[in-house]
């Protein structure tokens, strides 16, 4: 009986604590999980190795415990008002909005600084850190730094137009331009394949978008039940982060070459009024 109480009492206080926040996303999961390991560091750091930087010995202190217990439930707060606000354009605006935006865009903002806490006290341990983690950082950092408020704009892009710029094939060249939409980042949407740069059977879409259209983008992608595979997304990250991938475009690039060699070799007693040959020399 007592069991049966203490099951109900648990679910409902998640049921409450999931409503305040507006859903319980991975992000949120990770966010807490980051806050526990950075606290459980800290107390690592000043009990065992003496180092902590909150107090003046370097050695636990009950004072700088209490402090960075509320530090995280303030945390918290901030993210339920996030929550508050994303209601709140969306009803007081009508801007057509992801549900979670300025909610997800905070969580990431307090994940990258328990990374930055936890990095930190992984160092004072003397504890080697990953590139890949450091890189994953930058990438976090990046995503909440670029953020904007949904329907917020510069008196000076009211009048531009939105552009895609498909370019697939662009990194067959021995020196890629840089894309249109690097001249015009708040206006492009940059897409590309891997299955033609790459490999056929590696059948993955390249998006590079404003950070006002992400939302949208990911609303429709989401309502055509469009999704990845995980293992050919897994296979691209690990192309990109070894090396493979310039590797394979140098292959690919040099195949070519041949195949227009060929070509060209085929052809050289024809007439012809066009440039049948390709921009790879």
């Amino acid at each position: 009986m007592i069991k049966n109480y203490i099951s109900t009492f648990a679910a409902l206080i998640g049921g409450m604590v999931s409503t305040i926040f507006g859903g319980w996303s991975a992000g949120m999961t990770t966010l807490v999980i980051f806050m526990a390991i950075d606290y459980i560091s800290g107390i690592v750091v000043a009990c065992v190795f003496h180092k902590s930087n909150k107090s003046a010995s370097g050695a636990f202190e009950s004072r700088a415990g209490w402090k960075g217990l509320v530090k995280k439930c303030f945390t918290l707060l901030f993210v339920l008002i996030a929550h508050r606000l994303d209601l709140a354009l969306m009803e007081t605006t009508g801007i057509e909005i992801a549900m979670h935006y300025i909610r997800d865009t905070v969580v990431i903002g307090f994940m990258v600084n328990e990374l930055f806490s936890i990095v930190e006290n992984a160092g004072l341990m003397g504890i080697p850190l990953p590139k890949i983690i450091i890189r994953a950082i930058e990438v976090l950092q990046s995503r909440a730094d670029e953020a904007k408020v949904p329907g917020e704009k510069e008196d000076d892009e009211k009048e531009k137009v939105p552009f895609i710029e498909d370019a697939i094939y662009t990194l067959f060249l021995p020196k890629p331009l840089p894309p249109i939409a690097s001249f015009a980042p708040n206006q492009g949407i940059f897409i590309s394949s891997t299955s033609k740069i790459l490999a056929p059977g590696l059948r993955l879409a390249v998006i590079h978008c404003p950070q006002t259209a992400y939302p949208l983008i990911k609303e429709s992608l989401y309502g055509m039940q469009i999704a990845p595979p995980a293992l050919m997304m897994q296979l691209f990250t690990r192309m990109i982060l070894s090396g493979r991938f310039d590797e394979i475009r140098s292959l690919r690039i040099q195949d070519l070459e041949q195949r227009n060699q060929i070509f060209d070799e085929i052809i050289k007693d024809f007439k012809n009024t066009g440039d049948f040959h390709s921009n790879i020399t």
